[in-house]
Parts: C-alpha cells; sequence; structure tokens
C-alpha cells in the first residue's frame, strides 16, 4: 500500500466507528414542535 490507505480501507474504518455510534433518544419537544409547525404550514397553506 506504500503508506496511502485506500478507499476499501478507509470505508471499512469508518463504518467500524459508525457502529459504535449511539444515536441521542431523539428530537426534544421544542424541536418537534418546530418541525412539525414548519411542515404544517405550506400544507396548510395549499389547502
Amino acid at each position: 500500500m506504500s503508506g496511502i490507505i485506500k478507499g476499501s480501507v478507509l470505508v471499512s474504518a469508518i463504518q467500524d466507528l459508525a457502529r459504535g455510534i449511539k444515536p441521542e433518544a431523539g428530537p426534544s419537544p421544542l424541536t418537534r414542535e418546530l418541525l412539525k409547525i414548519t411542515v404544517e404550514a405550506p400544507l396548510n397553506a395549499g389547502l
């Protein structure tokens, strides 16, 4: 490999690291409400 990490080796290493990452429980109630308002506003305007 002459000191250069090949693409497939790098991808494999990143995938191994990503397996150990745990997502958070979810968005906060405020974030959920803001998302709801953001999505519903254009839908309600179209009706």
